[in-house]
């Protein structure tokens, strides 16, 4: 058996935390059991958003018949009605399924192509060895020594030094870098004489952070600003970043500003910085791959507090969301393979009165294999019974693998971190330009992936497959296989601000739908870890700033009933960004690169028409997505939405 270089005891079950308890109570189980067999409450009107509840009854041909499975076909609102339609849908279907079947042959043609392209041409002599002494390393430390030596062999280390870049502007981020050291180090040298009065120095340093601390600001949080190399990124981003760090840390443990000042500062950044989520998609046993991503991330002290995961992905995020950070450094390891199951969660924790236990079952209730299933929930008086009027779950990586729109809504995230496991999404990840910690080495990085002519048909036969597919959607051609649409499976958004797709094996779809032993979950854990490692640097600038504030809001908490100023939310962003608006003025000599600040509801509507970019799928003509996804996407949702009643994650 194959350890992957795993301690002996990361094998032994018995060093599992909770190994010998079991959560689930035969009540839970018995409740859970009257509400999966209970028939559809009466109050509803249809069995779900596209089954009406009153459909016409017909009568069985035969008795031979009744055992035969019900067929799910679609409504008469759903289908479109004609002679012509009738006449040629079938022809149609089989032309746009033949296109399909002769496009994906050739695109993975090209793909052998750049395969073959990279193996001789790309990766060879020094710069081969290099790689495999990256993809050798089994500790974080150890991997970023490695990263950086293949770096200073490739001329990455002097594109670091090199300030300007088309992906960021160079001149805003020095001239704000060099405002914030200047205005830190004279509020510093103020403080000496009476630390109790809010200096001039103080007020403009306060108006920079506001100004600064914003998503992707000035492209600092652009992928691209971290796909040039294995290891880093722009010295002058990551001098800007600690920069940034420095200066409201020392707002915060400034003795001027009082607690409902450093309060109102930290809402106002928590707002504008948005927050980080980590994304776990489905998968099948694909998922266990998700184990690896997350221990590298706590190895890191980085993993998130928000976390969701769909289909597979839900049986990852429940366990990481039910433990603490130190029983989870005892449960990733190859020997959870004797302990956690596709079928079972065992801690059966609460959230919004509703078990994730039962949210994880009906989350991966994948058509064809579970039936729907209702969620469970405790009552008021402690009894257990079904959630939602019991009303029944499915898959939800069919509609919504990755939740953004709801993540934004609910919880603020403009940041996600997705880990991408689906075997027929994965096939298509190819990064024409690099992607984070994974730069195209070809002509010293400014090449293309596989040469021009390899990107290039890639592309195209990416492309032609897409449009096909919604020629599927758009007429319905598609069948309804199990009485589901299909067709979300392709089309939908599958990636993030960090897409981290683990590289799986072939072996990985022959045990598709089992669970792994020991060696096989020591290796998915190990693949998880390695293709985590690129993002480490990036996901660290981001969090730090983030983690600073929400320290900042914890501390200063108090300070939300100081504040007596009963004007409305509006008015009293109103006067914050009038404030900013005048210190920004006040400090244009100065900082030549933001002679050109505006008013800050100005940069604040069109803050909030770029991130509203997540929940429209298409940008405005001539528009630039400044927080676009660091992967080109294999296929992209196209703004219809499927059936309601899916389970999008926990």
């Amino acid at each position: 058996m194959s350890t992957y270089r795993f301690s002996p005891q990361a094998f032994d079950p018995l060093n599992l935390p909770d190994f010998w308890d079991d959560f689930i109570e035969q009540n839970d189980i018995d409740e859970f059991s009257k509400a999966l067999c209970a028939p559809e409450s009466v109050p509803f009107v249809s069995l779900n958003d596209w089954k009406p509840i009153h459909q016409r009854v017909r009568r069985r041909r035969s008795s031979s018949r009744k055992n035969k499975r019900k067929v799910v076909r679609r409504t008469r609102d759903e289908t479109r009605e004609g002679f012509v339609y009738t006449l040629f849908k079938w022809p149609l279907l089989l032309v746009v399924l033949g296109w399909i079947v002769s496009l994906g042959v050739f695109y993975w043609i090209t793909r052998f192509y750049v395969w073959v392209y990279e193996r001789f041409i790309t990766w060879r002599g020094r710069r081969q060895d290099l790689r495999t002494n990256i993809r050798s390393r089994t500790k974080y430390e150890d991997w970023k020594g490695a990263a950086q030596e293949l770096d200073r062999h490739l001329g990455n280390e002097k594109w670091k030094g090199i300030d300007d870049y088309a992906y960021y502007d160079s001149v805003m981020i020095l001239r704000a870098k060099e405002e914030l050291e200047i205005q830190r180090t004279t509020a510093l040298l103020q403080q000496h004489g009476d630390p109790e009065v809010l200096t001039e120095a103080t007020q403009k340093l306060k108006a920079l952070v506001e100004t600064c601390v914003k998503y992707n600001y000035a492209g600092t949080e652009n992928p691209r600003v971290y796909s040039e190399t294995y290891y880093g990124t722009k010295t002058l981003v990551q001098d800007f970043v600690d920069e940034l760090y420095a200066s409201i840390d020392h707002l915060l443990q400034d003795s001027s500003l009082n607690e409902a000042d450093k309060y109102s500062l930290c809402t106002h950044l928590s707002t504008n910085f948005g927050r980080t989520a980590l994304c776990l998609s489905g998968g099948a046993s694909f998922a266990y791959y998700h184990f690896g991503v997350a221990k590298a991330l706590l190895d890191a002290t980085l993993l998130p507090s928000v976390i969701t995961g769909t289909s597979g992905g839900a049986l990852v995020a429940a366990l990481l969301a039910t433990r603490t950070d130190e029983e989870l450094r005892l449960l990733l390891v190859p020997a959870l393979s004797h302990r956690i199951k596709a079928n079972s969660l065992r801690r059966a924790t609460l959230i919004s009165q509703c078990f994730i236990r039962s949210a994880v079952l009906a989350s991966a209730a994948v058509p064809g294999i579970l039936n729907p299933i209702p969620m469970m929930m405790k009552k008021p008086d402690g009894t257990i019974g079904p959630y939602s009027f019991g009303h029944k779950w499915k898959d939800g990586s069919l509609r919504t693998d990755i939740p953004l729109k709801a993540l934004n809504l609910h919880f603020g995230v403009t940041f996600p971190i997705v880990s991408q496991v689906n075997p027929h999404i994965n096939a298509f990840f190819y990064a024409s330009k690099g992607t984070v910690g994974r730069p195209v080495t070809h002509r010293k990085g400014r090449g293309w992936r596989g040469g021009y002519l390899g990107s290039a048909l890639e592309t195209y036969l990416k492309l032609e497959l897409q449009k096909f597919l919604k020629i599927l959607r758009h007429l319905e051609l598609l069948p309804r296989p199990l009485g589901q649409d299909w067709s979300s499976v392709w089309l939908q958004q599958f990636s993030g601000t960090i897409t981290i797709w683990p590289k799986s094996h072939p072996s990985d779809f022959w045990y598709i739908l089992s669970d792994p032993d020991s060696s096989r979950l020591a290796r998915m854990i190990r693949a998880g870890e390695q293709s985590t490692w690129p993002k480490i640097l990036f996901i660290e600038n981001r969090m730090k700033i983030e983690r600073l504030i929400s320290k900042g809001l914890s501390n200063t908490s108090k300070g939300r009933h100081d504040n007596t100023d009963l004007s409305t939310p509006r008015q009293q962003r109103t006067s914050s960004n009038e404030s900013a608006f005048r210190h920004s003025i006040e400090t244009s000599d100065t900082l030549g690169g933001l002679t050109q600040t505006r008013d800050r509801r100005s940069s604040t509507f069109e803050e909030i028409k770029r991130q509203s970019g997540i929940f429209f799928d298409d940008l405005v003509e001539g528009e630039e997505d400044t927080g676009e996804s660091e992967i080109e996407e294999a296929f992209v949702e196209d703004g219809e939405n499927g059936p309601k009643n899916d389970s999008d994650g926990i």
